[in-house]
């Protein structure tokens, strides 16, 4: 009799844990998996690894490298080196 209601008990929870979940399209959600926590997605205070990684991922600089680690424009049209 025992081990009949372990069995009720274990069905009851793995049919309780199947619950499919509508997923709202309208919503876009970026998730980023890190150890650490992201204390600040502002680029002026990003101090930490995990913060200078993170606003890397989401804003363009000015310049960007390429493969062989050549400057080349991301956001700027143009720019002037001055003596």
């Amino acid at each position: 009799m025992r081990f009949s209601w372990h069995i009720l008990i274990l069905f009851s929870l793995i049919f309780s844990a199947c619950h499919q979940y509508e997923i709202d399209q309208s919503k876009q959600i970026f998730r980023y998996n890190i150890s650490e926590g992201v204390s600040s997605l502002d680029p002026a205070f990003a101090r930490s690894l995990e913060n200078v990684s993170t606003v890397g991922h989401l804003f363009n600089g000015l310049v960007q490298m390429d493969e062989e680690l050549n400057i080349q424009a991301c956001i700027a049209k143009s720019w002037k080196v001055l003596d």
